[in-house]
């Protein structure tokens, strides 16, 4: 049988979210910058804080840049509106 690999509940969250929003946490890792996905990143962005991660390792999960995760963290809630 396949190896069980542990994932990160916070990781597993974000792919749950991500899927929430129908995109996915690859696309969400990109450059892209619609309105669904920035709003998807925020949704994440706060779950994440909410859990007590750093802007800095959110950043690096979404590979963007702690300020950015700390600005668009501001704007949006838990279910991705402004």
């Amino acid at each position: 049988p396949g190896k069980l690999i542990h994932v990160n509940p916070g990781v597993r969250e974000a792919h749950e979210i991500a899927a929430r929003h129908g995109l996915s946490l690859k696309l969400l890792q990109r450059r892209e910058k619609t309105a669904a996905t920035v709003a998807a990143r925020g949704a994440i962005i706060n779950a994440l804080l909410s859990r007590g991660w750093s802007t800095v390792r959110i950043g690096r999960l979404l590979h963007r840049d702690h300020t950015t995760i700390s600005y668009i963290g501001r704007w949006y809630d838990k279910d991705g509106r402004k």
